[in-house]
């Protein structure tokens, strides 16, 4: 009998021209052996393949890569035959919707200086929910223009920028068949870098999300993933590096030479972790400059207090348990403060066991020998939140989450850019439409992000526009960036020059 298709995958997005393997799944519920049967598949797909089937057997069959020649709905049929021909339950039908193919294209700059940045971007097809992007594609380092081939559909385009920018992200951005979406990020810089060293064990959202309701926008860096931070750290105002439960090569080496570097620049860093004086027992580092010594591996209590007066803790106290807090307290280090680092926090006891340490010059830095993702907020303490705005306060940090993004109004009604013919030999019309009356320049670059030329348009009215462009005789064959330039927007696409 004829099962069924196990391939084309219908929860991935089938386009035209892109091969998929066809695989179908044949069985025998039969009281005897069939032997062999030929399977046949038909429609917008032509194969055949052949298996033997024995007693209440059952088996898949390859039949080869289709590469859809057209879009829309595809309807395969499958056939099975043992010799005679097939019965009524020896075929099965499959639908298969084709996508056709489109563009997401724009231009990723910083926004004071318009600077080009270097970018990763992820388009992920809504119709297909994954956690994996469907189509990645990268900036141009020189322009910052990127361009992605996608399926039709409705996409959610992610903008991996480099350090110090963070992600940010467009929805419900449209891609029809032979069309161009157009997504431009403008990015500010984050001021905070955020060193997640907890070893995988996922507490960043202890740090990252008090830090976005406090309006601080953090780059967040994983250890794990992307290795230790080292000269990347001067890019930021400050640093916060967090280490979870680690206590075995914690801050090895090479960490703390990156810290050591980054403080002797005048850095600003706040430390936390409640087995990093445990581990640096002994190590110069621990001394020099966290300016700390280690004097237990557990305070055995989970009450920590400010010192009236200090300009960061003052009025701050830690519950490091329950609540909504990480429960992850069990080994809360004891240090003493050497000078010239200040006692900045004491756990609850009448001996006043030092939980944290401040120095101010020629450095910033407070090491808190317990981890704040323990923090509660209960029985009136303080939030992590309030902890790390009493932290960004004393760094002279400010708030700085960006407002959204939005995409570009759709191309009937700005700036998107066609060309004709293209490719071309030595002329083109370069066709563009302004939503709103603006003053407008063409510029073009070639390959290597070099200004070929600048056309000032001047003050345009809006509606559809055309200006011609004959190239130089001495310009050579190759690929082209055109960007329409308005005060408060751009569009770009590319062109070929053939001679």
């Amino acid at each position: 009998a004829a099962l069924g298709f196990l391939e084309p995958d219908l929860t991935q997005p089938i386009a035209q021209g892109q091969p998929v393997p066809v695989t179908v799944l044949v069985g025998n519920a039969g009281l005897q052996s069939f032997g062999s049967v030929t399977i046949r598949v038909s429609g917008g797909f032509t194969g055949q393949g052949t298996t033997s089937l024995e007693f209440a057997d059952v088996d898949s069959v390859a039949m080869g890569q289709w590469s859809p020649a057209q879009t829309g709905d595809v309807q395969l049929t499958m056939s099975v035959e043992d010799g005679v021909g097939p019965a009524a339950n020896d075929t099965a039908s499959l639908v298969v919707h084709v996508l056709g193919w489109g563009q997401i294209q724009g231009l990723v700059l910083d926004q004071q200086s318009s600077v080009p940045l270097r970018a990763t971007l992820k388009c992920y097809n809504q119709e297909f929910p994954s956690p994996d992007p469907t189509y990645i594609g990268f900036t141009d380092s020189l322009t910052g223009f990127y361009q992605i081939p996608v399926t039709e559909g409705n996409y959610r385009v992610v903008v991996d920028p480099q350090p110090p920018y963070t992600d940010r992200e467009i929805t419900d951005l449209q891609v029809i068949i032979g069309g161009v979406a157009t997504a431009n990020f403008s990015l500010n810089p984050a001021y905070v870098l955020l060193v997640d060293d907890d070893g995988g064990a996922s507490y960043q959202q202890f740090y990252l999300t008090p830090l976005a309701q406090a309006g601080f926008d953090a780059y967040h860096w994983d250890v794990t993933t992307e290795g230790s931070p080292g000269t990347e750290m001067n890019l930021f105002s400050g640093v916060i590096w967090f280490t979870g439960n680690q206590l075995d090569g914690v801050l090895n080496g090479a960490e703390q030479a990156a810290l050591a570097d980054y403080l002797d620049g005048g850095g600003n860093l706040f430390l936390t972790g409640q087995n990093i004086a445990e581990g640096l027992a002994g190590q110069p580092f621990l001394a020099d400059y966290l300016k700390s010594a280690f004097m237990d591996s557990n305070s055995g209590v989970f009450q920590v207090y400010g010192i009236p007066g200090d300009p960061v803790t003052s009025g701050l106290s830690l519950l490091l348990v329950g609540g909504t807090g990480a429960n992850n307290q069990n080994s809360k280090d004891v240090v003493a403060a050497l000078s010239p680092g200040t006692e900045s926090m004491y756990y609850s006891g009448s001996s006043q066991p030092v939980a944290a340490v401040r120095v101010d010059s020629p450095y910033r830095l407070l090491f808190l020998a317990c981890g704040l993702e323990g923090a509660s907020g209960l029985a009136g303490t303080s939030t992590r939140q309030q902890v790390l705005e009493a932290v960004m306060a004393w760094f002279q940090i400010p708030s700085s989450v960006p407002g959204e993004v939005e995409p570009q109004l759709p191309p009937q009604y700005y700036g998107m850019l066609s060309l004709a013919p293209n490719p071309f030999n030595s002329g083109v019309r370069v066709t563009f439409s302004l939503a709103v009356k603006s003053k407008a320049e063409m510029l073009i670059f070639d390959a290597l992000g070099r200004r070929v030329e600048i056309l000032p348009l001047g003050v345009l009215q809006p509606g559809y526009q055309n200006v011609h462009y004959q190239f130089p005789a001495q310009i050579s064959s190759g690929v082209y960036l055109f960007m329409l330039k308005t005060p408060s927007d751009r569009a770009t696409v590319r062109g070929f020059l053939v001679k």
